[in-house]
């Protein structure tokens, strides 16, 4: 089924395949291409694998990738036995996947992770993370019956498989004993839960930082963003971040790399607490997020670095970080705006500061790609449309 992509890829790089859940993928995908390293690309979305015309694969339904994911690599490796074949996604899902079925595709791929896998489970594990992580202030954490137990409010309670449908709020929010039994209920009938103390502030306390760890210790980090805007406008996605110079949250994510023995990628967010004056762990997400492609606008070839660094990985323990003075506002348009209104910002008058300042990304619209964005334009159409008619 795949023999003819295979065989058309180019010889001389070693080919990538991105499982495209959002458009943090973009973000990957742009900078190999531009780099004539072949990709495939395996999506539920057409306007995340456009440009990669017949290496574009689409696939609907997110539980039947890993299973062409596996043809895909057994193909590559029938037609290349002494290779293998990089594999990056974006996606909570298929990292999940990844490590459940990590002793069959090592042998395929050329994965992110480690074979010591335990420092990669243990770190976006919700409740294993604070057995794990010594050096970091994380929230006070409850997890299985305690949290009947819990008499401090508010605390914050979330999903901890990826693998159950996913509830409509991000994260629930218990002021008391009734409201969290409520939330546990609903919790409990989609794979569980793992509840927090809930850290005071707003969007603009939280803090992103996107790394790769290799097994030798060796860190390249990508950015540092400060969260501006979300939607649902509190404890939603975020649609709008600012790139910022934060010594104190790299050094904490270092320490939580180090701490849990970590490889591969890894987002980390923070949020500033007065109360504890520190920046308290939030979580791990063991996978690109979604304004991946800011590392474009700052030049700091974070893809290709990777890239690099996958094929032969560097011994040296070391952190590798291109600081340089340029800013980046990044934004996900069809969110942000939504958000503006809410917030009853003008966006467009926003947007224009930072656009002349030539520091405005989009996180779905880069000018030489104009196929990408079309598509994309096409699909909320199609939403709107079916939204309207139901």
């Amino acid at each position: 089924m795949y023999s003819d992509i295979i065989k058309n890829l180019n010889k001389d790089k070693v080919p990538v395949l991105v499982a495209a859940h959002n458009v943090g993928a973009l973000g990957v995908i742009y900078p190999l291409t531009k780099n004539n390293i072949d990709v495939i690309g395996i999506s539920h979305e057409k306007f995340l694998i456009k440009n990669l015309d017949n290496r574009g694969i689409l696939i609907e339904e997110k539980n039947k990738w890993f299973s062409e994911i596996k043809k895909i690599g057994k193909e590559y490796k029938n037609q290349n036995p002494d290779k293998k074949m990089i594999f990056l996604t974006d996606g909570d899902l298929t990292m999940d996947e990844m490590v459940d079925n990590y002793n069959e595709i090592k042998d395929l791929f050329i994965l992110p992770i480690d074979e010591n896998i335990d420092g990669y489970v243990n770190s976006t594990n919700k409740s294993m993370l604070p057995k794990v992580i010594k050096s970091v202030k994380l929230p006070k954490t409850y997890e299985g019956k305690e949290q009947y137990n819990i008499q401090d409010f508010p605390v914050l309670s979330k999903q901890i498989s990826s693998y159950y449908r996913k509830p409509k709020e991000k994260v629930f929010i218990s002021n008391n004993k009734d409201e969290l039994l409520k939330n546990l209920k609903i919790l409990e009938e989609i794979g569980g839960s793992v509840t927090q103390e809930m850290i005071e502030g707003g969007t603009e306390s939280l803090y992103c930082i996107t790394l790769y760890r290799n097994k030798y210790g060796h860190i390249i980090v990508g950015n540092i963003v400060q969260k501006i805007r979300e939607l649902p406008i509190v404890n939603g996605t975020g649609c709008c971040h600012i790139t910022v110079d934060n010594n104190k949250v790299l050094d904490r994510a270092i320490k939580v790399l180090e701490d849990a023995n970590y490889t591969g990628i890894a987002m980390i967010e923070f949020k500033y607490s007065e109360k504890y004056d520190d920046y308290c762990l939030i979580e791990v997400n063991g996978r690109f997020p979604i304004e991946t492609n800011i590392n474009e606008k700052l030049d700091n070839d974070f893809i290709l670095r990777i890239y690099n660094d996958m094929i032969n990985k560097s011994e040296k323990k070391e952190v590798v970080f291109d600081w340089n003075e340029k800013k980046a506002y990044w934004v996900f348009t069809s969110y942000d705006v939504r958000s503006c209104i809410k917030k009853h910002i003008n966006p467009f008058k926003e947007y224009k500061k930072y656009r002349n300042n030539n520091e405005l990304v989009d996180a779905v619209r880069d000018y030489n790609d104009k196929v990408t964005y079309k598509e994309y334009k096409k699909g909320l159409v199609k939403k709107a449309y079916h939204k309207i008619i139901k």
